[in-house]
């Protein structure tokens, strides 16, 4: 047991609902009876039960089973939270892959060893983690690809450009200044509009192979082929993330590029 639950093994037994039950129960009988008597018992009951159950398997076995309870509600109601942000689209996507994993799992589980099933299940859900977690990169590029009007960034970039041919040296400064960052949020557009199709198109190839892995596994002729295709799918989404986690950031980024230009351009209208 770690030092936490050390910690805390007198006051989870304490607290367990039958323990607490019996003390009322005699508490309840003491005042009935109006004798001491159920209080003695009461107080040795509960020093014998405090020494002796919370070192017992039952009590780490029932400790374990609370606390992945908890862990299982905990993950289920994030995971929930995740999908609800995903759009309609993406949740059907995302399901109907969900639904052949665990069908390609139950044939496995049919037709394996129980070792090589185990560690084939824990890749797929490490599968299943990734492309949720691609649907949301793709769903964060989408929304902003949707607030982004490309072609009044140009516009702005070109009138700066106009600007600069004409004002004086004092004004060039903020417009040159302001220039920078609109060529800044150009090259992120394009970054993000390149990312964005690179997911799209790993998230399609994840649901073609995930497709056909299942399809494997209705025979297993082949589960050596099927662990493979498995294996180079992960290392394939793992090195696309790779790719474009370095705009992990992007939405910071942009907000940091839009509070910059906003500052730009109230310099250069106070000039």
């Amino acid at each position: 047991m770690s030092q936490t639950e050390e910690r805390n093994a007198y006051v989870e037994s304490f607290l367990n609902q039958y323990n607490i039950i019996m003390i009322i129960a005699l508490f309840g009988l003491a005042i009935i009876t109006q004798s001491w008597l159920p209080l003695f018992v009461v107080a040795g009951l509960e020093l014998m039960y405090l020494a002796l159950f919370p070192d017992t398997e039952l009590y780490n076995a029932y400790i374990r089973n609370k606390y992945a309870a908890i862990e299982d509600e905990k993950t289920a109601a994030a995971h929930a939270e995740r999908m609800m942000m995903l759009t309609p689209h993406q949740r059907h996507s995302y399901e109907k892959t969900d639904a052949i994993i665990e069908r390609t799992k139950e044939n496995m589980s049919k037709q394996q060893a129980e070792s090589m099933h185990d560690s084939m299940s824990e890749r797929l859900n490490k599968l299943r983690e990734r492309l949720l977690f691609m649907m949301e990169l793709l769903n964060s590029y989408e929304n902003y690809l949707a607030s982004v009007k490309p072609g009044e960034l140009e516009r702005d970039r070109d009138d700066v450009l106009r600007q600069l041919q004409t004002s004086s040296s004092k004004l060039q400064r903020s417009l040159n200044e302001r220039l920078n960052i609109l060529n800044k949020r150009i090259e992120r557009l394009a970054a993000v509009r390149e990312n964005h199709t690179v997911v799209r198109t790993q998230i399609k190839t994840v649901e073609d192979i995930m497709a056909l892995i299942f399809e494997s596994s209705m025979t297993m002729q082949n589960p050596q082929g099927i662990s493979q295709q498995l294996d180079d799918l992960l290392i394939d989404v793992e090195s696309t993330e790779e790719t474009v986690l370095d705009f992990d950031s992007t939405e910071t980024q942009l907000s940091n590029f839009d509070e910059e230009l906003e500052k730009a351009i109230s310099q250069t209208v106070s000039h």
